[in-house]
């Protein structure tokens, strides 16, 4: 098991931390454009990585951790974990979870898709099929040389005793 970092809504914290993290849970992040560039990218994720369990719209988007804080996936630099929420109706959990059932993603490959699904110009599905050959299972990511902008997908419900308020 491994810490990674998730951000909540305050008001869910006490159901949180009662029945855990769920991955059907969408979050209050989304938009038009990011639930069509989802939609898009499931449509071409690799059987492999179905089979896995990986979804863009069915699991739980986390922050990496390093040795001194959480890598922030607005610049990718490393933050204390109490600094990721920008506002004051969110708070950070710190989790556990298993790095052989989560998936680093490269957030710049991924805007890239959301920017050509966005003018629609056809090649949506070439930056979908790079976005899914970059991903990297977690226990076999490295930090040094990875993403400039990493983000955590983890395939499965994390569990109360797993989470706790940062």
């Amino acid at each position: 098991m491994q810490v990674a970092y998730h951000e909540v809504r305050k008001d869910s914290l006490d159901s949180i931390l009662g029945n855990g993290l769920k991955c059907a849970q969408r979050g209050d992040k989304s938009d038009g454009l990011i639930a069509r560039t989802d939609q898009l990218l499931d449509s071409r994720l690799p059987n492999e990585l179905r089979m896995a369990g990986l979804s863009r719209q069915r699991n739980l988007y986390c922050y990496l951790a390093e040795r001194e804080g959480a890598v922030n996936i607005t610049d990718g630099r490393v933050t204390p974990p109490d600094s990721l929420s920008a506002t004051s109706d969110h708070v950070v959990l710190e989790i556990m979870a298993d790095p052989s059932k989560a998936y680093v993603s490269d957030l710049d490959r991924y805007d890239a898709v959301k920017v050509s699904v966005a003018a629609g110009d056809g090649s949506a599905g070439h930056h979908a099929d790079e976005y899914w050959k970059a991903l990297t299972r977690w226990d076999q990511y490295s930090h040094e040389r990875g993403f400039r902008r990493p983000e955590l997908m983890v395939t499965y419900d994390i569990p109360p005793e797993h989470i706790r308020p940062v």
